[in-house]
């Protein structure tokens, strides 16, 4: 895909007033990674995201973090944060 990152990339989908959804957005650099980032889960409050990556660093192959959203374009990110070892081995 010509707006990916590198291996894997998260991305959103809107759906549309009549039930079909809208070309896959790239989260951008701020998510994604040359390396793999899965697993994405959006709160209830739409802006904070956790998923895992093997591109951000930390204890093992792939660890979790969590980012939030800074506006509505689904593009901007605060930088993600490693969970820490409670979480990650």
């Amino acid at each position: 895909n010509k707006d990916s990152h590198g291996e894997s990339d998260l991305y959103v989908s809107f759906i549309q007033p009549d039930g079909s959804w809208s070309k896959p957005l790239n989260l951008g650099a701020q998510v994604n990674t040359a390396a793999a980032e899965i697993s994405p889960v959006l709160a209830s409050d739409m802006k904070t995201l956790y998923f895992s990556s093997k591109g951000w660093g930390g204890m093992g192959n792939y660890d979790i973090f969590v980012t939030r959203r800074l506006d509505n374009t689904w593009t901007r990110w605060s930088k993600p944060q490693n969970l820490g070892p409670a979480v990650n081995t």
